[in-house]
């Protein structure tokens, strides 16, 4: 899903670029992309957010919220690259000593990547866990700390044993889809069962979903990244429930220079052909 790349059909003196951007949210745009900014491409982006407005970010208010109140503070951060994104906000809080020096933070994976990371190579106050027993440490650990989960193994595990206390507050960083078990969980009262696993367990935990760190790009990200290309054929809408993908459509139609009648939602029972300056439906 966080992967983007270009296919060139060429034809004689003919090109077709069509561009796959994956679930792509970022600041920069991609160098790699800056000499196909004028070339007519197509587009096929996602919609998953549809038209909602992109949140204010809320994760550091509830760190330090968390901190101050001594409640025990699980981040859900699966999938490749998220938990360094949590872990850096982490390490900027204590930088500007906004959550205690000492705060130890518990990563459910073992260490990797910290030659890129450069956050905590050298830095005692992070550790590494991966078996039951240091997992176990790490929930009894009484000093301030922030566990972050990166397993599906992990998130299983930390929620049922985090699920039922009154002073854990756990925090979902992943999209979650209406419908899925996590939406059960986040929207579920409190002193109410959940299903965690095979388990039902009593929610007195706090479980909120945070989508300062999700991959997934909404209409403002979408519209921005589409504004640096000049000569868009198609702009095809795929990865995303159908509602929120169809409504989509107006929000890029008023933020990008792209007409309706070049913006297509994409379904599974429907193909296109895509030429130098037209996309077609194909039966």
């Amino acid at each position: 899903g966080a992967s983007m790349f270009l296919v060139i059909c060429e034809y004689r003196e003919h090109k077709i670029y069509a561009l796959f951007t994956g679930d792509y949210k970022a600041s920069k745009f991609p160098q790699g992309l800056e000499m196909y900014k004028d070339v007519p491409i197509s587009i096929i982006t996602e919609g998953t957010y549809g038209d909602r407005e992109k949140p204010e970010p809320k994760f550091k208010d509830r760190l330090v919220h968390s901190m101050r109140d001594s409640e025990e503070l699980v981040v859900i951060a699966t999938g490749d690259g998220r938990y360094e994104s949590v872990l850096e906000k982490i390490e900027e809080a204590r930088t500007q000593k906004l959550i205690p020096k000492e705060t130890v933070v518990y990563i459910d994976e073992r260490k990797r990547l910290t030659e890129e990371l450069n956050l905590n190579e050298d830095n005692p106050h992070v550790y590494y866990i991966s078996s039951v027993a240091e997992k176990q440490d790490a929930i009894y650990d009484k000093t301030p700390k922030v566990i972050i989960v990166t397993t599906r193994g992990g998130v299983n595990f930390f929620m049922e044993e985090m699920t039922s206390k009154d002073r854990a507050v756990i925090l979902l960083t992943n999209h979650i889809s209406d419908g899925s078990r996590a939406r059960d969980w986040v929207d579920t009262p409190r002193y109410k069962d959940i299903t965690v696993g095979k388990k039902k367990i009593a929610k007195r935990a706090k479980i909120l979903e945070i989508r300062d760190f999700c991959g997934h790009a909404f209409a403002e990200d979408i519209a921005k990244f589409l504004n640096n290309f000049t000569n868009i054929v198609a702009l095809f809408i795929g990865h995303g429930e159908k509602d929120s993908k169809r409504s989509l459509v107006p929000v890029l139609a008023k933020k990008t220079n792209l007409s309706r009648d070049r913006i297509y939602v994409l379904r599974r029972d429907i193909g296109y052909t895509i030429t130098t300056n037209s996309a077609k439906y194909y039966k």
